[in-house]
């Protein structure tokens, strides 16, 4: 009877370990069928990257061109004056 016993709790056992096998095939093939929108979403937000990457360097770029002008400006500020009066002196010739 102890065998019959041994034996029944191994096939009990069996039969969970085949349960939990095939429950764990079922979640890999979800995850399986997943993988390509998951592909397309990381190829997607590389791409936005990328992209915001190019505008925040542009955007930078223009930032330090406005920069570099308005420090002209400020240290050449008399040759602006100069020209702002020569430029009025012009225009109330004309």
């Amino acid at each position: 009877i102890n065998e019959s016993f041994e034996l029944n709790n191994k096939d009990n056992k069996d039969k969970k370990d085949v349960a939990r096998i095939n429950e764990i095939n079922e979640i890999l093939k979800t995850i399986d069928g997943k993988l390509p929108n998951i592909s397309d979403e990381i190829l997607h937000l590389k791409d936005e990257t990328e992209r915001l990457e190019e505008e925040y360097q542009q955007e930078n770029t223009l930032n330090d061109v406005v920069q570099n002008i308005r420090r002209w400006l400020k240290e050449n500020e008399n040759m602006v004056k100069a020209i702002k009066k020569i430029d009025t002196n012009n225009m109330a010739n004309k």
